[in-house]
């Protein structure tokens, strides 16, 4: 697991390379206790990392600026190969730090807003390969790490998207990723961004939330592996990929590596694991899919209550009540984000995710599950008590446009 990326005693003669290797910050990271993210050069190898805050790995605006400032810098160096991200300590990324964002204060939910756009657009536009390690949880806008070309899941993987319970909107890119899975599975969009319905380990994978699996157990052979790309000289009769050689070396060692079914010639044994960890099909997949495109294929949050109303299934009782413990307002916002992702572009779902949460966030909604959840996690008193209180006047003035800065 890369759960430090400060150089690390490996084996051979990656041990050697990395044993003077130099932890060094890029242009605009700040030093000591100030410091937001923890960054590993090796060679053409880059690793990020973000620090917690109260325990779990979450982005404020600093961060989020130095992670943009990283991912720009590197992919204007020629020497820089591949760039790896990772959480600390079991998880991915949490999100946006909510707490740092009480009180109303509208300029700095706007510049938090803004830099959480600018890092998903540094990574989607990304020329130099970025892979997003989910080695752990991935919440809400915590997936905006994930946005670049590569995200690779394993079995500690879990992802889930909780912001209508917070009172909030989809943000990070998902009103543009969740619409697009399998092709463009709308009710499995909904399910997710309207249940917060929790996905595990493979699952991630055949839902197209990740792009690739691999066991814990190898992610570090992976990391050396991805480390030693395009490194001289390189020891005898040594496979890697060379970047100089092919710019898909790094695309190429990855779906090698992932894609267990795929039995190659020269592949690295340390990297293949047994038959018995390929993909498997989960009870999700094989089981619930179906029922969630029957369910959450609707026109309103309306109709999905109904039809889990109808269902006896442990699922949909779970779904139900996520649901019920939501903010309706937001229910129906997130609604319509995913019905509008479908059929817009990153930038336009990017701009959308803007304004919804510039305005979400000075409402009363999102300052009621901040107090519930201090309180010891009880339902939220909303300033809309049910869907029916939710007027269609109430959700276009959230989607008003606000004027992002994309500097």
């Amino acid at each position: 697991m890369l759960s430090s990326l400060r150089p690390r005693p490996w084996n051979g003669h990656v041990q050697r390379r990395l044993l003077s290797a130099v932890l060094t910050p890029a242009v605009g990271t700040r030093h000591g206790a100030d410091e937001q993210v923890l960054v590993d050069m090796n060679g053409g190898f880059r690793a990020l990392q973000l620090k917690k805050v109260n325990g779990v790995p979450t982005f404020d605006r600093q961060s989020l600026i130095e992670v943009r400032q990283h991912l720009e810098w590197w992919d204007e160096n020629f020497m820089v190969n591949v760039v790896a991200l990772n959480g600390d300590g079991g998880d991915f990324c949490s999100g946006l730090d909510l707490a740092d964002l009480r009180g109303g204060h509208q300029q700095k939910v706007k510049t938090s807003l803004e830099a959480l756009c600018n890092v998903v657009t540094a990574l989607d536009t990304s020329k130099t390969p970025v892979v997003a390690v989910l080695d752990g949880s991935c919440i809400g806008s915590g997936y905006a790490l994930a946005m670049g070309r590569y995200k690779l899941a394993t079995e500690n993987s879990t992802f889930h998207v909780p912001e209508a319970t917070l009172g909030l909107g989809l943000a990070g890119g998902l009103s543009y990723t969740l619409p697009r899975l399998l092709g463009g599975n709308q009710p499995l969009a909904l399910c997710l961004a309207l249940t917060g319905m929790a996905l595990e380990g493979p699952d991630l994978v055949l839902t197209q939330i990740a792009t690739g699996y691999m066991t814990h157990r190898r992610l570090d052979m992976m990391m050396e592996r991805l480390a030693e790309i395009n490194q001289d000289p390189k020891p005898f009769g040594d496979k890697t990929p060379d970047c100089s050689e092919d710019p898909t070396a790094v695309q190429t060692l990855l779906e090698r590596s992932v894609d267990l079914s795929w039995n190659v010639d020269g592949l690295p044994d340390d990297l293949l694991d047994p038959p018995e960890s390929q993909i498997p099909i989960t009870p999700f997949i094989h089981d619930l899919l179906p029922q969630v495109e029957r369910v959450f294929a609707v026109e309103s949050v309306e109709e999905a209550i109904d039809n889990l109303k109808g269902l006896s299934d442990p699922w949909a009782k779970v779904a139900l009540q996520n649901i019920e413990r939501s903010s309706p307002l937001c229910l129906k916002v997130i609604f319509e984000q995913v019905k509008r992702g479908g059929n817009k572009d990153l930038q336009e779902c990017l701009d959308d995710e803007f304004s919804v949460n510039t305005h979400l966030f000075g409402l009363h909604d999102f300052e009621a599950a901040m107090q519930a959840r201090e309180s010891g996690g009880g339902t939220p008193i909303w300033k809309c008590g049910s869907m029916e209180q939710v007027s269609q006047d109430q959700v276009t003035a959230v989607f008003e446009p606000e004027r992002r800065s994309k500097k």
